[in-house]
């Protein structure tokens, strides 16, 4: 909900309907029960900063007086009352870390409210708003009404009966943004429900009102790159602002905005189809056996480049060729819901199915992800056992304040901006315990080093084993904000091989927790190649499983060499290193001198080899593979000259932040094609200069400390 108006480019202007055929269903809320459903939205409430950036003078709560569902509809009420230091109440809800979604058709039917200062919304924000900010995440607002007669703040004509369609995003380092509005012919928004929407593909979003588009924006352009990122949805009922300007003695209270529905379709020629295999549904399984999970996964006219499994919430492996299958090991007696996410080449992706399986009489706590967490290892805080309030955890509050994983537990869990992402527990407070089930592989002395972080000091845990202290109190300070991280590291202590009851206790709360590390004294990041050894003998398409143990590595590359070591091919990057294995289809090649690299995505010097060469079988061709990059290199655009569009190529030998930019002549900034981290290899994008006039332009790539430059022309 921005109003500032900037100049835009390649608009169109349009009228009639636009709807692509083969739209599904992916996400609704019908708002059929009794109560907001949290597990699909969550509240915003305050006032936010400087009136959430627009001068508003609601107080936003969780009340019922001001969000409720019931008789099918939600309803947002902004009432004239005396709240926190605020004349004014409303609500405003979002799907952020619990719904987001690339591509798609999206809307909602909605009874508005009228008034001046009154100011619905119905509106997109990308998921990357708390990395880059805003506007760089860029905005959709699907629907704005800016209620009442006459002007607003910033001369704009105020009605009733008018909404507005606007796209956010960041170009050249300011605020831009283009829109277009829908009015009535007669009446108000307010006198009925009416459906507004946008339909948004890789090159265009169009917003329509009753199936009537009435604007579209082409967002090809290398200045709208946002636009290609996942976004959350968010809905709410502000009372004054910049733009709509503010009530007066003309605007009655309450006002309320009736939602009948919100929903989420997706083109499916867009997306792969996955389902899981096996086990079937409702199936019972032995317990503390090895389960194979297979999924079907295609695709038409595009490939599948990987398939992750999932427990609930839990990735708990991953393949990236077929058949699309894994193993399960030791799965402890519980009761577990299955999942299959299938990834396209063309970044888009489909979550199968769940099914529901049901190890041994489903026992009365069960590891989160079915097996018991690996030490030494790394454990997520958030992924503690499966059992319940006062079985697997004890939280000193029922809702999972936060609500962003595992939405049904008690347990306080929230997005995670440390290295590596994820979530994390927090609104921590005294008393409160989490359980684990590990197994301890090499019997030893260990030590645990918790990941943590409060804005507060005085903040305090300790660890039990099987009910014995291992750690003592370890004091967690200011780390200087919530999201500040430290590693507190706890003395040492032994364990015995086999399962075991880890405990985290809360002595003292008010502070944050990722996970913990379980390593032996002096353990460092490395990796161990446990197979291939060498000696071994593989036929071409067969599937290995390649196993590694890396400590304290998030991923890592795959490589093969033919030549002994002379050199390697990249077999795969971006490999889950906490799993340890990866399923490698033997290519068809015919060499006695073959190895296998395992090495850090982010650090090149922690890598291991084969000890000695392996064979694969004897073929008559052999299939070119894809070179490590041993250096960096920005390549020439082709073509060049171009006319509107160009592809720009370049190639980095390990992990790193990129940025692509491109200049005039005059050194401003008319495209940012990179911004983000990129992994070792080949890359390439497309500039597209449609909205720029002929002229020389320069496009300069940064990658850690090396810089290049190239020319380009543009030629109309």
């Amino acid at each position: 909900m921005k109003t500032v108006w900037f100049t835009a480019f390649l608009l169109v202007l349009v009228g009639g309907q636009s709807f692509a055929q083969g739209y599904k269903l992916v996400w609704s809320d019908e708002f059929d029960s009794t109560a907001l459903d949290q597990t699909k939205w969550s509240f915003e409430t305050g006032n936010g900063s400087g009136g959430w950036g627009n001068n508003e003078w609601e107080y936003y709560t969780g009340r019922s007086q001001n969000c409720s569902v019931q008789n099918g509809y939600l309803t947002i009420t902004a009432q004239k009352e005396s709240y926190n230091g605020f004349n004014y109440t409303s609500a405003r809800i979002k799907t952020q870390s619990k719904f987001s979604f690339l591509y798609g058709k999206v809307e909602a039917r909605i009874k508005l409210p009228y008034g001046k200062g009154i100011w619905p919304a119905f509106w997109l924000l990308g998921d990357n708003i708390s990395t880059v900010g805003w506007p760089a995440c860029g905005e959709n607002d699907i629907m704005e009404m800016i209620g009442g007669s006459g002007t607003g703040g910033t001369g704009t004509a105020l009605s009733d009966a008018t909404v507005y369609g606007t796209l956010h995003w960041s170009q050249n380092g300011s605020h831009a943004q283009a829109g277009g509005h829908y009015s009535l012919s007669s009446g108000k928004f307010a006198d009925g429900f009416h459906t507004f929407g946008a339909i948004w593909t890789p090159s265009l979003i169009q917003f329509y009102v009753d199936g009537t588009v009435y604007y579209q924006v082409d967002i090809t352009p290398a200045a709208l790159s946002a636009f290609k990122n996942k976004f959350f949805i968010i809905l709410n009922l502000a009372v004054g602002g910049n733009w709509p300007g503010y009530p007066d003695n003309t605007t009655v209270f309450p006002q309320t905005m009736q939602v009948d529905y919100v929903r989420v379709y997706q083109d499916t020629t867009m997306f792969p189809t996955v389902s899981l295999a096996s086990p079937q549904n409702q199936s019972t399984l032995s317990p503390y056996s090895d389960i194979n999970i297979v999924a079907n996964a295609s695709m038409a006219g595009a490939s599948i480049s990987k398939v992750e499994f999932y427990q609930d919430a839990d990735k708990i492996g991953e393949t990236f060729v077929s058949p699309y299958q894994m193993t399960w090991r030791n799965v402890f007696p519980g009761n577990y819901r299955l999942t299959a996410v299938a990834y396209s080449n063309t970044g888009f992706s489909t979550v199968s199915d769940t099914v529901n399986v049901m190890a041994g009489n489903g026992g009365v706590t069960s590891p989160y992800g079915g097996t018991p967490s690996e030490v030494p290892g790394t454990i997520e805080a958030e992924n503690f056992d499966m059992g319940g309030q006062g079985i697997a955890y004890y939280d000193t509050d029922p809702q999972n304040t936060g609500g962003s994983y595992r939405p049904d537990e008690g347990v306080d869990i929230e997005a995670c901006s440390d290295t590596g992402g994820g979530y994390d527990v927090g609104w921590t407070a005294a008393g409160e315990w989490l359980l684990y089930t590990i197994d301890v592989t090499d019997s030893g002395d260990y030590q645990i080093g918790a990941r943590v972080a409060s804005a507060v000091s005085g903040g305090a845990l300790s660890f039990t084993v099987d009910g014995k202290a291992v750690t003592g109190v370890m004091n967690v300070p200011n780390t200087g904000g919530w999201q500040n991280w430290v590693t507190l590291q706890s003395d040492s202590f032994a364990l015995s091989t086999g399962p075991h009851q880890l405990k985290l206790l809360i002595s003292s709360g008010q502070f944050n927790i990722n996970k913990f590390y379980i390593y032996p004294p002096g353990a460092v990041p490395s990796i161990e190649l446990l197979y291939p050894e060498g000696g071994e003998s593989f036929a071409p398409d067969s599937i290995v499983e390649i196993k590694w143990r890396s400590p304290f590595l998030e991923q890592v590359r795959v490589g093969l060499s033919v030549n002994g070591g002379g050199y390697y091919s990249l077999v795969q990057s971006g490999v889950d290193a906490r799993f340890g294995v990866y399923r490698w289809k033997v290519p068809a090649v015919d060499s006695p001198y073959c190895k296998i690299l395992v090495m850090s995505q982010t650090n090149t010097a922690l890598k291991d080899t084969s000890g000695s060469t392996f064979s694969i079988g004897t073929i008559n061709s052999v299939v070119r593979q894809t070179m490590i990059p041993c250096g960096f290199e920005l390549r020439q655009n082709f073509p060049n000259p171009f006319n509107p569009a160009t592809r720009i190529t370049y190639q980095i030998p390990e992990s790193t932040f990129v940025t692509m930019t491109v200049y005039d002549m005059l050194g401003r900034e008319v495209g940012m094609l990179v911004k983000s981290n990129e992994q070792a290899g080949e890359h390439g994008v497309t500039f597209n200069g449609a909205d720029l006039p002929s002229g020389i332009y320069v496009c300069v790539l940064k990658a850690g400390s090396y810089r290049e430059t190239r020319k380009m022309v543009l030629m109309k």
